[in-house]
């Protein structure tokens, strides 16, 4: 069973137990060997449940899960849900509702006075945590420290005991009193009196933040009134958000090239192609990389890498058996640079890119229409996967849809989603893997298999004999055999960068493997650099 999913905004909303409650729990999910009741999931994230969970984990005890129903439709509506239960808890107090519910952001109920209800944000603004709404912290302990009790005041000197405080505060329009300095005389009288004003405040509102931002972090401080003296809003970038906009934009543009595929005859393969299947992995591709030969000793553009890779795939294709599937796997980074700023996404290194992205990116496009058509000639059905890759992990996705709607027209050609950076193929006893190589460590892929297809999964892992991974990422070849996985790592045709130019050596190649349903890997076709410069005539 997959561990349900934590949600920091849910769990911010949910009151922690006493030390009681949480004793009597843990004692009776001990006891039975299980949670009793089932944890509560909406999109295999926990609402209800969270100190079960931890119990249970903790002590290796069974527990089980359950969908909302009815599932609520979005974000909104499940905190809505989480508070509504929460507020059903005997336990909790009348001013522990209030709190709860400025916590999530509703509009004040009609059971709390607009004092109280105050009381319950000030608790909040000054961090003090699920005391409030479990009740060990009263009410009265807040107001006390949102409204200090004023000090005594100390008798004024002279033989009267007493000293004018008149005139009265004389404030302008909105000022407020700030400070008052009094100076008496020995008999007691007011000899001076300074006041202090400033300009009256209100409790800052932020209601809306820049657009494609969000609110990551408010921090406020409370003068001794209880009014806010100083509040800093820190806003973030709403990721989610701008994903979400790219993906209608790609969506959008790729709309443009729907069917521009024709379908083609299929080859005549014969009956023993049925039980083949023919995958090229391609390792970063880094098309858009600029390499200057004085300087790296070789030198390499766009127009180099879209016309060795299309030559080197197109020798592997005419050298592999006829098999009846093929599947061409570009294992990330096919761009240099995912824009125009020429920067790594993840640690924004200095690139050196050939040209704008746009002219970069079109070369690409031409470039795997180019490896589908070979393939097609020569294999009965061609999928193609795009793997996410650190120099490029927006350009995947963009990829798949795009080609996907070129061949929308062809049935023999198969365009996987490009999501995720772990993804699978299952050919009889084979299931192959696909990674990039920047997420996942080569030791770990092994077990992430079994786990992503264990039995509760698709079931493949159990289902077949034969188990291996394909990765790019570290540009030469390794292959690492454990009992029960083999993980391989790809050449490139890439040449070096600048950055890389004194730091690593590896030899440039691509292979085309083909395996058999039922006996696992049939036979291996390698096509090196200098097979496909000599074909096509260098690197001019």
């Amino acid at each position: 069973m997959k561990r349900p999913m934590i949600d920091p905004e849910f769990l911010a909303l949910i009151p922690r137990p006493s030390e009681a409650e949480r004793a009597a729990l843990e004692a009776s999910i001990a006891q039975a060997g299980r949670a009793r009741d089932p944890l509560l999931v909406w999109r295999g994230i926990l609402v209800d449940g969270h100190t079960r969970l931890e119990i249970c984990t903790r002590l290796g005890c069974a527990y089980t899960t359950a969908e909302l129903d009815p599932s609520p439709p979005n974000r909104a509506a499940v905190i809505a849900w989480i508070v509504e239960n929460q507020c059903a808890r005997r336990n909790l107090t009348r001013f522990g509702r209030m709190v709860l519910l400025a916590r999530a952001g509703a509009e004040r109920p009609p059971f709390a006075a607009q004092a109280d209800w105050d009381l319950a944000h000030a608790a909040l603004a000054m961090g003090l945590g699920d005391d409030a709404i479990t009740g060990r912290l009263s009410q009265g302990l807040i107001r006390n420290r949102v409204h200090p009790p004023k000090p005594r005041a100390k008798a004024p000197r002279g033989p009267s005991g007493e000293h004018a405080m008149s005139p009265p505060v004389q404030l302008a329009e909105g000022q407020e009193l700030k400070a008052q300095t009094v100076k008496v005389n020995a008999d007691g009288t007011l000899a001076h009196r300074y006041d202090k004003s400033h300009t009256a405040r209100e409790p800052a509102e932020f209601d809306t933040v820049p657009e494609m931002m969000h609110v990551s972090k408010v921090t406020t401080r409370l003068d001794a009134d209880g009014r806010v003296g100083m509040q800093y809003v820190t806003a973030s970038p709403d990721e989610r958000r701008r994903w979400a906009m790219r993906l209608e934009a790609m969506r959008t543009h790729v709309a443009l090239y729907r069917g521009v595929a024709e379908a083609v005859a299929a080859p005549d393969l014969g009956p023993a192609a049925e039980d083949l299947i023919t995958v090229i992995p391609i390792g970063d591709p880094h098309i858009g990389m600029l390499s200057w030969a004085p300087e790296t000793g070789e030198n390499f553009d766009t127009k180099i890498a879209c016309r060795e890779l299309l030559a080197t795939v197109g020798e592997l294709i005419a050298d592999a058996p006829a098999s009846h599937r093929c599947i061409i796997a570009n294992l990330g980074d096919a761009l240099h640079a995912q824009d125009d700023s020429a920067r790594t996404p993840g640690h924004g290194n200095q690139l050196d890119v050939d040209s704008r992205y746009p002219k970069i990116l079109d070369a690409l496009h031409v470039l795997f229409r180019g490896l589908v058509d070979a393939a097609l000639r020569r294999f009965g059905v061609v999928e193609f996967r795009n793997l996410p890759g650190n120099h490029d992990p927006r350009v995947a996705a963009e990829l798949a849809m795009w080609l996907a709607a070129v061949y929308e027209r062809e049935p023999r050609v198969v365009i996987r989603d490009a999501f995720a950076a772990h993804q699978y193929d299952r050919f009889g006893c084979n299931l192959i893997g696909w990674h990039h190589g920047d997420r996942s460590k080569p030791a770990e892929l092994p077990a992430i298999m079994a786990s992503d297809h264990d039995g509760e999964g698709s079931g493949w892992w159990g289902e077949t004999t034969e188990h291996v991974w394909h990765v790019g990422h570290v540009h030469h070849k390794t292959v690492k055999e454990t009992p029960s996985c083999v993980v391989e790592t790809h050449n490139t045709m890439a040449a070096r960068d600048a950055y890389h130019a004194g730091r690593y050596r590896a030899k440039r190649r691509l292979q085309a493997i083909t395996y058999h349903r039922a006996w696992g890997e049939h036979s291996r076709v390698t096509v090196s650099l200098a097979r496909v410069r000599a074909a096509i005539g260098g690197a001019q």
